[in-house]
């Protein structure tokens, strides 16, 4: 029936739900630990794991002991919670990549599709994008962070950036790889450079990019994007099998920062 959600989509769309519940839980954890962290490394107070005796054994008259204990007590449970969180976290975004590459492309596209079968990695837009999305590199390189929330009405929800997204490039920002890229087509026309206008780039451009780590990337990550602000940007990004390239805006709205989505470093073999 024209307008039902596919079983494959509702998976999706609740694992992203799950997954952005479990993030605001983690962040409310984070919170209460840094507050209970703050309390006992505050000038005169005895640290994480400082003595609460003075020199002849008696419990120190200078704090409120019985306060010192119950803050360690509190922020020792919180560490485990927070550890339990996070592989909920993660195992939930493994499931949400994994429902991602099952589902096929959006519905504006799946019937704007003609071919029969669709080769393992294809361009596709996201369903609100009415202009030509940003044309692939010759090789997009591996992957360099993980979207694990993407805030509803923030400018990575408009650009159609989803939860379980792997992030190829973003603006100027990408990984070199010497392998073939996730295209795995050697050659094509030469182009501007990957935050410029839609194109290629070519070897030449490659041979004299020098390589970054992945520290390094979300070092000039916040200046990459602060520079870009109001202003369209490349985003590349793999979902489940395919490479979806998108333009994303940065931009100040109701939310916390400029994208309104939350990366997290892919650590690389």
């Amino acid at each position: 029936m024209a307008g039902e959600a596919s079983p494959g989509s509702a998976a999706a769309s609740s694992l992203a739900a799950q997954a952005e519940a479990a993030y605001r839980e983690r962040q409310q954890i984070e919170e209460r630990m840094e507050a209970l962290a703050s309390f006992l490394t505050a000038e005169g107070m005895p640290g994480l794991k400082g003595r609460l005796v003075d020199s002849e054994g008696f419990p120190r008259a200078d704090i409120d002991v019985h306060a010192v204990l119950q803050a360690r007590q509190q922020l020792a449970c919180l560490k485990t919670d927070h550890r339990e969180v996070q592989q909920r976290l993660e195992k939930t975004l493994l499931l949400l990549h994994a429902a991602n590459a099952k589902e096929g492309p959006p519905g504006p596209a799946a019937v704007a599709q003609r071919s029969g079968e669709a080769p393992p990695l294809q361009q596709e837009g996201p369903p609100q994008q009415q202009e030509a999305p940003p044309q692939l590199l010759q090789e997009e390189g591996p992957p360099f962070a993980l979207v694990d929330l993407v805030q509803p009405g923030s400018p990575s929800s408009s650009a159609g950036v989803a939860a379980g997204d792997l992030v190829l490039r973003l603006g100027s920002l990408r990984l070199q790889s010497s392998r073939r890229g996730p295209l795995g087509a050697p050659g094509g026309p030469p182009g501007g450079p990957p935050g410029g206008p839609p194109g290629a780039v070519s070897g030449q451009t490659h041979a004299a990019e020098k390589p970054k780590s992945v520290a390094e990337l979300f070092q000039l990550l916040p200046n990459e994007v602060a520079s870009h602000e109001d202003q369209r940007v490349a985003v590349v990004v793999q979902r489940g099998s395919r490479v979806v390239p998108l333009w994303l805006v940065p931009r100040r709205w109701s939310g916390r920062g400029l994208l309104g989505c939350h990366l997290k470093p892919v650590q690389q073999d």
